[in-house]
């Protein structure tokens, strides 16, 4: 199975990664992100972008990749597990709670960045 893994392309993969979410990850894009998000409650989330960044590098590795089979389910092969593993952290950031300086309650808050998530 290694003899067929192109680590070119995954070494691409990680270098494109990193090179689009360092902006966002040195926070030099922090007083553009505070003015489109002001009033909400990603204002104080400047990381969120960065994960927006590795979103568009897979996209783009799953489209130029030619060997993977695209076949796409909701809740994928084994829906119970995938059911049970996406709530997770809805129930445990729910039930915990997550302190904030927006004044919402923390339990809301934590079921809406669990949404996020």
């Amino acid at each position: 199975m290694i003899e067929k893994i192109n680590w070119k392309y995954i070494l691409c993969f990680y270098a494109l990664a990193v090179i689009l979410a360092f902006p966002f990850n040195a926070f030099l894009t922090e007083d553009l992100h505070h003015r489109l998000t002001e009033g909400t409650i990603f204002y104080k989330s400047t990381f969120l972008p960065a994960g927006l960044a590795t979103l568009f590098v897979g996209l783009l590795a799953l489209r130029l990749d030619k060997t993977i089979i695209k076949e796409v389910t909701f809740l994928g092969h084994h829906k119970i597990k995938n059911i049970i593993i996406s709530f997770v952290p809805l129930v445990v950031f729910t039930l915990s709670g997550l302190q904030n300086d927006n004044n919402i309650n923390p339990n809301l808050f934590g079921f809406l960045i669990s949404l996020i998530f």
